[in-house]
């Protein structure tokens, strides 16, 4: 589903044959601080896969906000840069777990 349809949530959410909800974004034209809400809401009944172009500081905040558990981030980035810094975000994100 795409984040400017979030409306349908609660239906999908609802519906016994959906076992995880991907949730992409139309160019980016939803903001974190609405789509976030959302996946977390999704990620309470459901797995939710996260389909999404982000920097590294959005992909931080993302990680940062919402659970691990039922939680599939698939980026990708406008640069080779940007993609390397996602990259090292996971890795970060994956040792901090780790030492919990």
């Amino acid at each position: 589903m795409h984040s400017s349809c979030s409306w349908l949530v609660d239906v999908v959410l609802d519906v016994d044959g959906i076992n995880v909800v991907k949730m992409g974004d139309d160019a980016n034209v939803v903001g974190l601080e609405k789509v976030i809400p959302i996946w977390k809401k999704i990620q309470e009944k459901k797995p939710c896969i996260v389909y999404r172009d982000v920097t590294p500081e959005e992909l931080e905040r993302i990680l940062g906000e919402l659970s691990p558990v039922g939680l599939s981030v698939q980026t990708f980035a406008s640069t080779l840069a940007d993609a390397v810094a996602n990259r090292e975000v996971v890795y970060e994100q994956a040792d901090e777990l780790c030492q919990e």
